[in-house]
C-alpha cells in the first residue's frame, strides 16, 4: 500500500479572486434530498449523502465545486468535512479530494483553477483545508503545492475503516 501525504493550507497566501477562470463555467453542488452524488460522480458517492445528512460529517460544507466547457463537465473535487476517518482534522476544517480533470484538458491549468477556486471559496480564520494523496501521484503533489499547500506530514490507513494515522514531516 502506498503511503499517503497529507497537506495543508498554513501557507497559502495569495490574494482571493487571483486567478481567472477564462471562458469556463464554474458551479458549486450541494447534497438534497433530489440530488443524492455530485454530477459526474459513481454510485459509491451515496455514503457521503448519508453522512451529510446524517450529520456524521462534523460540519454541513459536503460539497462539489465543477468546472464545464460549453456544457461538458471537464474537471471536478469533492469538498468533504471532517469525520472519523481523519482525526488530525478539527470540525470546521474540510478536504479537498477526488480532483478529476478530463484527459482532453490536462496540463492547461484546469485542476489549479479549480483548487485555487475551492480554497477561495472555503478558507477562513480557524480553519485548515487539507489536501491527502498518494506518494505515487506526482501530479497531484505538484498541483497542491503549486497552489500553496504545504506539507504536514505521512498517513497511514489503519483499522476495517482505514483511518488514517498522521506522522509528522
Amino acid at each position: 500500500m502506498k503511503k499517503k501525504l497529507v497537506y495543508n493550507n498554513a501557507f497559502i497566501n495569495y490574494p482571493t479572486g487571483t486567478h481567472s477562470s477564462l471562458h469556463y463555467d464554474i458551479k458549486e453542488w450541494h447534497p438534497g434530498w433530489s440530488s443524492l452524488i455530485p454530477p459526474g460522480k459513481s454510485r459509491k458517492y451515496y455514503v457521503f449523502w448519508l453522512f451529510h445528512f446524517l450529520h456524521i460529517f462534523r460540519n454541513s460544507n459536503y460539497s462539489a465545486i465543477l468546472l464545464y466547457d460549453e456544457g461538458k463537465l471537464i474537471a471536478s473535487l469533492l469538498v468533504v468535512p471532517a469525520y472519523f476517518k481523519w482525526p488530525f482534522m478539527k470540525k470546521d476544517d474540510l478536504q479537498f479530494t477526488y480532483v478529476m480533470t478530463s484527459p482532453e484538458f490536462r496540463g492547461k491549468g484546469i485542476g489549479e483553477l479549480l483548487l485555487r477556486t475551492a480554497v477561495d471559496r472555503f478558507r477562513m480564520v480557524n480553519r485548515f483545508l487539507w489536501y491527502v494523496t498518494d506518494t505515487g501521484n506526482p501530479a497531484s503533489i505538484r498541483l497542491c503545492t503549486k497552489v500553496g499547500f504545504e506539507l504536514f506530514g505521512y498517513a497511514k490507513p489503519i483499522g476495517l475503516f482505514k483511518t488514517l494515522r498522521v506522522t509528522a514531516s
